[in-house]
């Protein structure tokens, strides 16, 4: 049926008229592939998909250099036309072909002869975008040995970013793409990988022309509208933070750019994890492994923050202190899932979490707005009502940490303030209905942690809330946390009321011995204690 047209293909003559023939040809197929019946019947036909690659081999290898190039894009643009409607009845014939290969080689080689107009160059490439969405519903094949035209074809959109049309063919060509282990293991790994997925889909696509940092500034939830546009690139990004190389991706980003770049990354996966409920036990498993990875990594920065603090080189906090609060924003949202809890524990997840949880409690100050402190406001005459002590309950007065901790009423980034309330939660999480989580977080002296935190503490909100409501899950069944706690009452290091609001009172038996007994009336209800928190 294509024998006509695959010949004025290979002549590619620089006169007009000998593409006419050919044209009306094509045009009456397009025709044809609008009425179902024959689409059908066009589409089951391999040998029609084989004549259609033909095409494509064959233009290929045509230099453009003598050719009437408005009539041969004509004929470029109808057989892509043909093949994109087809492959809405038959996904399978043109992938087993190769077909999508071809076609991509075919506008790569227009591209590279620089003979086309830019409009032209740029339907092609929408078409072709739209026939590879088609034929890839059910099911995407992919031959590695095509892997570096697709991400010649892939880099190309940056030509094109600013056409909507463009944008949304490409956006669910790519989530067809994405779908591929194979193609998107080789896409993370490859040296061009940060060009497509930071400065094409991340700056150039989702920060330029869709309405996420819009919503990033107050957080996805199930009143935001989302644009097909911003779902489709969030499905993109979701396929990619799943994968096991992401950790690793996120690293080579922040070496090659910068911290900034890195934040705007994370934040929007922040953003997707945070407002999704829908995960497989292996995404689950690739989220957790990266996110425990940069926990530990920013958990050493804060530690070298402290360290340097006073120094003449000091570290800037605030980037660490940004996305130590995604991260753990992250790793607190899918602790609620079983097998993360079990994930978390195998992969040492509490040692980090209690390590970082120390460094904060030791080097952070505990602060509460509109107490009578007696101290001047360092660099002023102003007295402020607040109150700042460290971890054993010392009055802060040292200017210097002072002025870096708090500015005009306000905690700084430099204390990490809300960092230790995700760090509760998450023990919480971890910590309910398993014996072997309560008895390790004693032994790591994880229980006297979340102990001295059951305090007001603005530069940590409601963290009095959660833990007591941890204390309660650490003290569920566990005679060896109950002794615990009865040896630290001896000394007067528990406060009775947080005790008798997570559900425990002292007793003394008719011996004289001292023990912690269950005490349901004076508990306050855990539902109390959250509506408190989610009050904020």
């Amino acid at each position: 049926m294509l024998e006509d047209v695959k010949d004025t293909i290979r002549k590619a003559s620089g006169h007009s008229n000998e593409y006419d023939a050919s044209i009306n040809i094509l045009n009456q197929i397009i025709r044809e592939t609008t009425l179902e019946e024959r689409r059908k019947e066009l589409s089951n036909s391999d040998d029609f998909f084989l004549e259609l690659r033909d095409c494509a081999i064959i233009g290929k290898s045509t230099l453009l250099s003598e050719v009437c190039t408005v009539q041969y894009v004509r004929i470029v643009k109808a057989i892509v036309i043909i093949s994109r409607n087809l492959s809405v009845e038959n996904q399978a014939s043109p992938q087993e072909i190769l077909l999508p290969n071809a076609l991509i080689d075919w506008y790569l080689s227009l591209m590279k002869q620089d003979a086309i107009s830019y409009q032209d160059s740029k339907q092609i490439y929408v078409l072709i975008c739209q026939f590879y969405f088609n034929c890839s519903r059910s099911n995407m094949l992919f031959d590695q040995s095509s892997f570096n035209s697709h991400m010649e074809f892939i880099i190309e959109m940056m030509k094109y970013v600013n056409h909507e049309d463009a944008l949304y063919a490409f956006s669910l060509f790519l989530s067809k793409a994405f779908v591929n282990e194979s193609f998107l293991s080789l896409l993370i790994n490859d040296s061009r990988a940060l060009i497509v997925i930071y400065e094409l889909l991340i700056m150039k696509i989702i920060e330029e022309k869709t309405e996420i940092p819009s919503i990033l500034k107050s957080k996805l939830d199930e009143t935001s509208e989302l644009s097909t546009l911003a779902t489709v690139q969030l499905k993109i990004l979701k396929y990619l933070i799943t994968h096991e190389s992401f950790g690793s991706l996120m690293k080579k980003l922040k070496e090659l750019y910068n911290e900034e770049a890195f934040n705007s990354v994370l934040n929007i996966s922040t953003m997707l994890i945070t407002s999704s409920d829908k995960w497989d036990l292996y995404q689950l498993t690739a989220i957790s492994t990266w996110g425990m990875t940069f926990l530990e990594e920013y958990s050493d920065l804060v530690n070298k923050y402290f360290e340097l603090e006073l120094s003449d080189n000091p570290i800037d906090p605030s980037p660490i202190y940004k996305n130590l609060l995604s991260i753990l924003d992250i790793l607190t949202t899918l602790a609620q899932y079983q097998h993360v809890q079990k994930f978390l524990v195998s992969y040492e997840g509490l040692q980090k979490i209690i390590t970082l949880f120390d460094i904060l409690e030791k080097k952070c100050l505990k602060i509460q707005f509109n107490k009578p402190s007696g101290f001047t406001y360092p660099d002023s005459n102003i007295q402020l009502n607040v109150k700042a002590t460290d971890n054993i309950g010392n009055i802060i007065k040292n200017a210097d940490i002072l002025n870096k901790r708090i500015k005009e009423n306000k905690i700084c980034d430099s204390n990490f303030p809300g960092i230790k309330c995700y760090l509760v939660e998450l023990l919480g999480f971890m910590t309910y209905g398993q014996t072997e989580v309560q008895n390790l977080i004693r032994e790591l002296h994880g229980l006297e942690l979340v102990l001295s935190n059951c305090i007001i503490d603005d530069n940590n909100p409601f963290i009095k809330e959660r833990s007591i409501i941890c204390i309660r899950y650490l003290l569920a069944d566990n005679q060896q946390n109950q002794d615990f706690i009865t040896k630290l009452e001896a000394k007067k290091a528990v406060n009775d009321d947080v005790l008798e609001k997570a559900g425990y009172r002292m007793n003394v038996d008719g011996n004289g011995n001292v023990k912690l007994v269950s005490d349901d009336k004076n508990a306050v209800p855990e539902s109390t204690l959250l509506s408190e928190i989610h009050k904020r």
